[in-house]
């Protein structure tokens, strides 16, 4: 695995937005080091235990229905950073299935 980076506060002076990126393994034990990474990228803010519960979610999707989860598989994890915004994306190795709209009895999708 690749050095953990660690938070610089920018000054006036730091191009800004920052941005970091990691592989990660596709396992289930994997993803509580994935959030444990974005947490110590990211300052303190009101808004990041969301954030942490939103990235944990998406690298489970990842390793849960996909073929990021199959033996060998891998995720990635971006996080984009400036005083006005963070910016999580994960990335997967995708899948066979072709998701589908289900229809709820009082007619709503979901």
């Amino acid at each position: 695995m690749p050095e953990q980076p660690v938070f610089i506060r920018p000054d006036a002076a730091s191009p800004l937005p920052l941005w970091w990126a990691r592989e990660f393994r596709g396992e289930p034990s994997v993803v509580s080091q994935a959030r444990s990474w974005v947490a110590r990228l990211l300052p303190p803010c009101d808004p990041l235990d969301d954030l942490l519960i939103f990235a944990s979610e998406l690298c489970t999707n990842a390793v849960t229905h996909t073929r990021s989860g199959e033996p060998g598989g891998q995720f990635t994890v971006e996080v984009t950073w400036s005083p006005q915004a963070v910016r999580v994306v994960v990335g997967d190795q995708g899948s066979d299935e072709i998701p589908s709209t289900v229809t709820t009895p009082a007619g709503h999708s979901r």
